[in-house]
C-alpha cells in the first residue's frame, strides 16, 4: 500500500525529488550498452555507434554525476567521430563494422541534433563540474553548428538543418522537427548572445507549431515555394522521429517561452492516445488519424506531457506499459537501444532527477544535494 501511494504521489506531482543520487536505470543501460566509452546499437548487424547514442549517453552521465563515464564517452567520441578534436570538427554521425571487419566511420556527415546535444552536455558539464575544457569545447562546437548547420528561410527565420550536406536542393529544404530541442536553443541563446542562437531560439516556437498540422508533428517536413509542404520522402508520417518532439515539449519549464502554447498545441497526441488507449506508432498529420501501437518507448516519451496534463488514469496506464517494457527489454541485450534511451529521459523526469530552468539550463537533482 505504501509503495502504491508513493507511486501515485510521484505520478501526480513529478516535481517530488528522490533523495538518492544513484540512478539504477542509467547503471543498467551503461552496463549493457556501453563498452569502453562507445554506445553500441546491437539492432544493426554492423554493431553501429551513432553520434546520437554518444550524445544522449553523455547527457545521462551528467545527470547521474558520473564523471568517469562522461570522460570515457567524450574521449571515444572525440577520437573516433571528430578527428581528435570536438573544438574544430563536427562529429561524424555513423561508426561501425566496416567491410574489412574493423571499426570505422561509415558516414562522415554530421547529425545536427546529436551535435547540439554534445555541445549542450559539454557546456553544462563545464558549468556544473567547473571544467574549463568541457565548457570551452561546448562553446566552440555550438559556434560551428551555427555556422555550418543553420540556414535562413525568408518569412520564417533561421532554422537548424539536419546536417551540413544532403538536405537542400535548388527549391526544397528537408527539415526534422525532432532535431529542434527548445531547451538547448534557449540555453545557447543565453550563453552566446552575440551569435545567431538568439535568432534560432526566437523562431523556434512558431516553427514547431507551424510544421505540426493538426497539432501532430511529422518526422520530416519540407519548405518549398514559400510554404511548408509534406516531405517528399516520408510524406505526412509522424512516428519514430516525431515522438521526441512531444518529449522535449513535455519537459519544458512552465515559464519557458511559449511553453503553455506548445503543450496546448501538441495535446492532440494525448487525445489520440486516450482514444486508442495506447500511443500510436504512426500518425498521419494531415488527417489526424493513427495506426498501430507504438513500442513501449513511445509510452515513456509521453510521460512528461502526461504528468502535466491531469490525465491521471491515462498516465498510470502508460506507466504500467513502460514497466512491462522494461522487464521485456532486459532480455534483448543491445537490441532495444531506442526504447531504452526514451525511457531514460522519462525515468529521469518522473523521478525528479531532471529539470530544466526557464532558459534551458539543466538542473540535475544532485546539484541541490542528494545522498
Amino acid at each position: 500500500m505504501i509503495r502504491r501511494c508513493l507511486a501515485l504521489l510521484l505520478a501526480m506531482f513529478p516535481s517530488v525529488l528522490w533523495a538518492e543520487c544513484s540512478w539504477p536505470a542509467w547503471q543498467r543501460f551503461a552496463e549493457q550498452y556501453i563498452e569502453n566509452g562507445r554506445v553500441i546499437d546491437g539492432s544493426d548487424p554492423r554493431q553501429i555507434t551513432t553520434s546520437e547514442g554518444q550524445s544522449y549517453a553523455m547527457f545521462f552521465a551528467l545527470l547521474a554525476n558520473d564523471r568517469e563515464r562522461f570522460a570515457n564517452l567524450h574521449a571515444w567520441t572525440e577520437r573516433h567521430l571528430a578527428k581528435g578534436d570536438l573544438s574544430t570538427h563536427l562529429p561524424a554521425w555513423l561508426w561501425g563494422r566496416s567491410q574489412d571487419g574493423g571499426g570505422a566511420v561509415l558516414d562522415a556527415n554530421s547529425a545536427a541534433d546529436s551535435d547540439t546535444w554534445i555541445a549542450y552536455s559539454l557546456a553544462e558539464a563545464g558549468r556544473l563540474w567547473g571544467d574549463h575544457h568541457y565548457r570551452s569545447q561546448g562553446y566552440f562546437l555550438a559556434r560551428h553548428i551555427a555556422e555550418q548547420e543553420t540556414r535562413v528561410i525568408d518569412t520564417v527565420g533561421r532554422v537548424l538543418m539536419p546536417a551540413p550536406e544532403g538536405f537542400a536542393s535548388d527549391n526544397t529544404l528537408r527539415l526534422n522537427p525532432s532535431y529542434w530541442m527548445p531547451q538547448i536553443f534557449s540555453r545557447f541563446a543565453e550563453l552566446q548572445p552575440n551569435s545567431v542562437w538568439p535568432e534560432l531560439a526566437a523562431a523556434l516556437p512558431d516553427l514547431l507549431r507551424d510544421t505540426a498540422a493538426n497539432g501532430l508533428s511529422p518526422d520530416w517536413v519540407a519548405w518549398r515555394q514559400g510554404a511548408w509542404r509534406q516531405d517528399p520522402k516520408s510524406g505526412q508520417r509522424g512516428s519514430y522521429d516525431a515522438i521526441r518532439v512531444y518529449l522535449w515539449v513535455g519537459m519544458l519549464h512552465p515559464e519557458a517561452k511559449a511553453a503553455a502554447a506548445l503543450r496546448d498545441h501538441f495535446d492532440v497526441m494525448l487525445a489520440l492516445t486516450q482514444e486508442r488507449e495506447n500511443v500510436p506508432e504512426v500518425v498521419n498529420i494531415g488527417s489526424a488519424t493513427a495506426r498501430s501501437n507504438g513500442p513501449w518507448g513511445f509510452s515513456a516519451a509521453l510521460l512528461p506531457m502526461l504528468s502535466n496534463s491531469g490525465k491521471t488514469t491515462l498516465l498510470e496506464a502508460q506507466q504500467q506499459r513502460v514497466r512491462n517494457g522494461r522487464t521485456n527489454s532486459d532480455s534483448l541485450g543491445q537490441r532495444d537501444y531506442y526504447n531504452r534511451v526514451l525511457d531514460l529521459f522519462a525515468d529521469a523526469w518522473m523521478t525528479g532527477r531532471l529539470r530544466f530552468s526557464a532558459s534551458g539550463a539543466v538542473q540535475p537533482n544532485w546539484q541541490a544535494g542528494c545522498s
